[in-house]
């Protein structure tokens, strides 16, 4: 549960320019520009985040009513990895770690050079390619495997890991299309949100 994910991680971060910018550019060249301007896909950039809110405001429901008690693990896990992970950390990152987005490439209709995600460019301007929030936002939904190993529900395992990698393999590839976001800012936000709630649950077990 963290070996093989961390090699994947480990071996996509060593080859991720060469993979970001062909890319973005093979996206680019197929449709004759970024799709930032797709309706469906702008549709999912404004609302597609709302399932991991949503979501997370009802994770006080078994801190309410003491019938889903057995939930508090999963519901805390979800929580703490929206407000650490989602908020504190990826835009925390995109504040001091500048990225330029495919989109701001000067080789796509933009000012700026292409950077890899360990090349950070402070020019004073707005750069917030790496990591992708909404990316972390659908694999957000990963920290509910964890819950399920903590309260042992194999259901709970399993719906975790699918919605978890369909919610954020789509979010990320709507983003790559519109042009927001390399390959790599939405794999950083998946190990994010994998090893965040593994580590969480680590944590709390330790304590207790």
């Amino acid at each position: 549960m963290y070996k093989i994910p961390f090699l994947i991680v480990l071996i996509l971060a060593v080859f991720s320019p060469w993979i970001d910018w062909h890319l973005s550019h093979f996206i680019y060249q197929q449709n004759g520009g970024f799709l930032d301007k797709n309706e469906f896909l702008r549709f999912c950039f404004h609302y597609g985040t709302w399932p991991a809110w949503i979501c997370t405001f009802l994770c006080f429901i078994p801190f309410i009513f003491k019938r889903f008690r057995t939930y508090r693990i999963p519901a805390a896990l979800f929580c703490l990895s929206a407000i650490i992970g989602c908020v504190l950390i990826v835009e925390g990152i995109k504040e001091f770690w500048p990225r330029p987005r495919p989109i701001q490439l000067i080789e796509f209709g933009g000012s700026f050079s292409y950077r890899s995600w360990f090349e950070p460019i402070y020019v004073g301007v707005l750069l917030k390619s790496f990591p992708s929030g909404h990316a972390a936002a659908g694999f957000l939904f990963l920290s509910l495997f964890w819950g399920g190993v903590a309260i042992k529900k194999r259901l709970l395992k399993v719906v975790g890991l699918v919605t978890g990698l369909t919610l954020g393999v789509f979010m990320s590839s709507v983003r790559i299309f519109m042009g927001g976001h390399f390959f790599f800012d939405t794999v950083a936000s998946f190990a994010l949100m994998w090893f965040l709630p593994a580590l969480l649950l680590k944590v709390y077990r330790w304590k207790n």
